[in-house]
């Protein structure tokens, strides 16, 4: 039935999303006792079917928790990197399809786990861009934003619910967000060595938009730091000015890494990150 779908010009969407519903239920009614070996061919077969159309939310449900299970397993580039590509350049809407931000988010932090390659989530965002001084695929730097953005924020909403009684539980718990949170972290960094990415970035952190506890935390703040830096060294001054506070009464990033802000651990790069705002004003 599947070989038969992908040979046929189906192009009505609830005609296509048959077979992949067909072809997971076996894999769902198997959810507590199949081996890895099941799951493994499963999405296989699934990920074949991927190529003419999104994966349902049943599907993302599924290769999540694979994701999550099984974050270090080859397949998980193998299999999957050629939907979640294609989801980043198409996507429209990740609140209506919020499984589909989901997956993404996913599917970064398992790349993140991998040990063959320190640097395969820089080189996925890289390979996203593409070689080209601008990115043709309009939609992937907001979708990958969004991704990021959304990702922080559960996190830190999972962690003020979240409660151990059992200190050894908690500090495993804590060291694996901590490092979900960099890795979200460093994709920002990355998307801001792009110079047509970087405006649009700037803009939306404009707000500061992360939750306080955030702001708080050591490594993230590290490495927004260079992010702010990377807008400061841009020669444009509709990027610097997205450095400064959107209101009277709100913290800009100039507020918050220069001299005399609360995260200024440096003298130099205060004074830099002054310097060069200074030009614009």
């Amino acid at each position: 039935m599947i070989g038969f779908e992908m040979a046929t010009p189906i192009e009505d969407a609830q005609v296509q999303q048959f077979p992949l519903e067909i072809a997971l239920k076996p894999a769902q009614k198997q959810e507590f006792d199949s081996s890895l070996t099941v799951h493994e061919n499963t999405i296989e077969t699934l990920t074949s079917l991927l190529e003419k159309d999104y994966p349902s939310p049943a599907m993302c449900d599924f290769f999540n928790q694979y994701c999550r299970d099984s974050a270090r397993s080859r397949i998980v580039i193998e299999m999957f990197t050629p939907a979640i590509e294609r989801i980043l350049k198409h996507n429209t809407d990740f609140v209506k399809y919020m499984r589909m931000r989901m997956l993404v988010q996913e599917y970064l932090l398992a790349l993140d786990s991998q040990n063959a390659d320190s640097d395969v989530v820089e080189n996925f965002i890289k390979r996203m861009h593409g070689s080209t001084t601008f990115c043709p695929f309009l939609l992937v730097l907001s979708n990958l934003i969004s991704v990021c953005l959304s990702g922080i924020d559960e996190l830190f909403q999972y962690r003020k619910n979240v409660h151990f009684q059992d200190k050894t539980n908690c500090t495993v718990y804590e060291e694996k967000t901590d490092s979900q949170l960099v890795c979200y972290a460093k994709i920002l960094q990355r998307i801001s060595t792009f110079y047509d990415w970087r405006l649009h970035l700037a803009l939306v952190l404009q707000s500061v938009p992360f939750p306080y506890l955030a702001l708080g935390h050591a490594s993230f703040m590290k490495i927004l730091k260079n992010v702010v830096k990377s807008f400061a060294a841009d020669t444009r001054c509709e990027v610097h000015r997205t450095m400064l506070a959107i209101r009277e009464n709100q913290k800009g990033w100039l507020d918050i890494f220069c001299l005399g802000g609360i995260f200024c651990d440096d003298d130099d790069d205060g004074e830099m990150l002054s310097l060069t705002v200074k030009k614009c004003f």
